[in-house]
């Protein structure tokens, strides 16, 4: 019997967030995760997704103390069992999100995403970039990237 073949994601902050909050595109992520799929992170998201979630426990009021805890916990036992691996951000990501921001304007942590897509396309040969941002994605799409709006 022949295997399907490995379908390489990166996931984008705002796309990731479906998958530890309940909102539109959490049934879609939850699929695609539920295949045999790598799934792919920039370093920054780390970041960028604990101060979400902060945001949510701390300035919105939307989730208490624990469930903070408890879903920063799912987050991170995601990435220690290889759910999620984790794409450094090098000095040549840094350099080619420099490159995508003499283009036009966007914030740099998209930079560092369209970048760190650039990048992990090349060496992996295949890649979708999966987004919830729908300038991302028009930008990927427009230089040829794989894409699919969550």
């Amino acid at each position: 019997m022949k295997k399907a073949p490995v379908t390489n994601y990166l996931i984008d902050t705002s796309t990731l967030f479906k998958r530890y909050i309940n909102e539109p595109g959490t049934k879609k992520l939850d699929e695609l995760f539920s295949t045999a799929g790598t799934f792919f992170i920039s370093a920054l998201t780390i970041v960028e997704l604990i101060s979400n979630l902060k945001r949510l426990n701390q300035v919105d009021g939307v989730i208490d103390d624990n469930t903070f805890t408890v879903l920063k916990r799912t987050f991170f036992s995601d990435i220690d069992k290889g759910a999620i691996e984790i794409e450094p951000v090098t000095p040549l990501i840094i350099l080619t999100a420099v490159e995508f921001l003499k283009e036009t304007y966007i914030t740099p942590i998209d930079a560092v995403q369209l970048a760190t897509m650039a990048i992990l396309q090349e060496r992996l040969g295949s890649l979708v970039f999966l987004s919830s941002d729908h300038k991302l994605v028009r930008l990927a799409a427009e230089k040829g990237y794989a894409t699919e709006l969550i």
